[in-house]
């Protein structure tokens, strides 16, 4: 896809496809539908609003993501309200990059597994890949970081990083939950999506060079994701501190009236919870060792998750055995352990089981 003089990456199939001269099909629409569709890209690109009145983000459904990427999509030329998605987000991500122009993720915040795509493509990683294998090399590279992507999103927008009064729609919110996922959920998440990566690296990509280089890009974005999180707290963790220092008066915010006593002294008991720069040590380790063991191929699955999350939720309460403690921690989490169990179960190729009953 070219914008302009320049070329826009958008993944390794697209860039076969116009290095091969390919078009895709025309999909055949009644002009009904047209404006349909033209219609409803324009309400997500300036009505919704999400996180303050200077910046518009909208998600698209399921079904218009499948539109937006399928084979069947109009040509980019003969479709305005695409061609100015593309234009924005291009531009959108210039801005951020002129933040850090050392740091390649960062002019991609919403889309971080392009920069991994790109580098295999220029580094001719791609060249004797069919178009089906290209396809399914973006998409596990695109499920690995999603909910980081829009992890990123919600940063760049809650902090007001850019100042960019033109509407920036993006089509990859991804699993990111701003409500529920809380900073301790993030981190796992971060440590999740990078060890999937060196798995990646281990197992698809031959060139010891390009394996190496491919490692340090990864050591970025671990980097990267790691100094976004700063600072961030979900919007539960915000409840949970509002909590702390609440005493009850009619005049006080209902959600804040309608807790419990458990609940509060939950809440508070997670707020006041610190650990040592030794504690932190020694749960990463324990935490990346575990991870590191769901890519072995004799695993029990199902034993590996319960250490995980009972290893995570030690961590988290400090040790507590009380039940409306750990289980305040386990709504803190947003479903990340199912997120992550059903991204390792795609990425390996496993049968995709029930989802996870987390036990506090």
């Amino acid at each position: 896809m070219r914008i302009g003089n320049d070329f826009l990456y958008v993944g390794a199939y697209d860039a076969k496809r116009i290095q091969n001269g390919e078009k895709r099909g025309v999909y055949e629409l009644t002009e009904k539908q047209k404006a349909q569709i033209v219609s409803g890209m324009n309400e997500a690109a300036v009505k919704y609003k999400l996180f303050g009145e200077d910046y518009d983000y909208a998600t698209i459904s399921e079904e218009g993501r499948g539109f937006h990427i399928s084979d069947q999509i109009v040509e980019l030329e003969s479709f305005d309200v695409e061609e100015e998605i593309a234009k924005q987000n291009a531009k959108f991500g210039q801005e951020l990059q002129k933040l850090n122009p050392d740091d390649p993720f960062m002019g991609n915040v919403g889309q971080q597994w392009l920069v991994f795509s790109k580098f295999l493509y220029n580094n001719g990683f791609y060249d004797d890949k069919t178009m089906s294998e290209a396809s399914s090399s973006d998409g596990d590279l695109r499920n690995i970081t999603s909910c980081l992507d829009g992890f990123n999103l919600y940063q760049v927008v809650d902090k007001r990083m850019v100042s960019f009064d033109s509407p920036y729609c993006s089509f990859v919110m991804g699993s990111f939950n701003p409500v529920k996922m809380g900073s301790h959920a993030m981190r796992l998440e971060l440590e999740s999506a990078t060890e999937a990566l060196h798995y990646y690296s281990e197992n698809y990509i031959e060139d010891e060079g390009l394996k190496k280089e491919f490692d340090q890009l990864i050591s970025r974005f671990y980097d990267h994701n790691l100094e976004m999180m700063k600072g961030y707290r979900s919007a539960e963790e915000g409840l949970d501190l509002a909590r702390k220092n609440y005493v009850p008066r009619p005049h006080r915010l209902p959600s804040l009236q309608m807790a419990n006593a458990d609940t509060l002294e939950a809440s508070r008991y997670l707020v006041d919870v610190t650990h040592s720069e030794e504690e932190e040590d020694k749960y990463q380790s324990e935490i990346t060792s575990l991870i590191g063991q769901i890519k072995q191929p004799t695993v029990d699955w199902n034993n590996i998750w319960k250490q995980i999350q009972s290893t995570f939720l030690d961590y988290v309460t400090k040790g507590s055995e009380k039940q409306t403690v750990r289980q305040r921690a386990v709504e803190e989490t947003g479903g990340i352990f199912n997120r992550m169990e059903k991204m390792w179960s795609n990425l390996l190729g496993r049968k995709q089981p029930a989802a996870i009953d987390i036990q506090s």
